[in-house]
């Protein structure tokens, strides 16, 4: 078995095992080469090895690679702060960030048992995140369902916050029909849509201020 480094070595016969099976894998091009392909395989082998599960699914396919990483905690979290009528946030998903080749989705909720001293405002929690390579329908409909696999009862969010990106809002509206309809945007990514559609009218400076 070849390494590149110290690192690279197996920490047992278990690891050595999965090591030497992913490497007969063949990669789609665009997670090809040596430091992707190592990440991949680190991935990879933390979905098999690990005993408290974090990372839930991979897939990778030849024009996508999708990374699902969710904890227990974060899952049952999810669905106690969001599903009840009694006492719901609103859950934030928000495709904000790039991690190298990929995009990064993370899901952020509110955990109303808690309330900050200073603001009193209840503290916003990371939830599952989604590290993909293409942002479209399939791609957040598939990390949506993957999280109701996980936990059936996360298909009754009751409310959900996105900046507006198409692709995402229809794929709430396949996997959280309850959210569907009490979606709300971003207020910084509508106010942003909001100034660039001002200028195109031909506003700008104070008079777009105003507005």
């Amino acid at each position: 078995m070849k390494v590149g480094c110290l690192s690279e070595i197996p920490r047992g016969p278990r690891q050595g095992y999965y090591r030497k099976q992913l490497q007969k894998v063949s990669l789609p091009s665009h997670v090809q080469g040596g430091e992707k392909k190592d990440e991949l395989f680190e991935v990879l082998l933390k979905l098999k090895t690990d005993k408290q599960p974090f990372v839930r699914k991979v897939s990778v396919e030849k024009e996508n690679t999708t990374i699902v990483i969710a904890s227990d905690d974060q899952l049952n979290n999810l669905m106690k702060f969001s599903t009840s009528e009694i006492d719901f946030c609103t859950v934030q998903i928000d495709p904000t960030f790039r991690l190298g080749p990929y995009e990064c989705t993370p899901i952020s909720y509110r955990n109303l048992m808690l309330k900050r001293k200073r603001t009193r405002k209840n503290p916003l929690r990371l939830g599952p995140v989604l590290i993909h390579y293409r942002k479209d329908h399939n791609t957040y409909s598939g990390f949506l369902q993957a999280l109701i696999d996980l936990k059936p009862g996360l298909q009754g969010v009751l409310s959900t916050g996105t900046d507006g990106e198409q692709a995402l809002v229809n794929a709430i509206e396949d996997k959280l029909p309850n959210a569907h309809n009490r979606s709300l945007r971003c207020f910084r990514h509508l106010q942003d849509n909001f100034k660039r559609a001002l200028t195109s009218y031909g506003m700008a400076g104070m008079q777009r201020y105003l507005m």
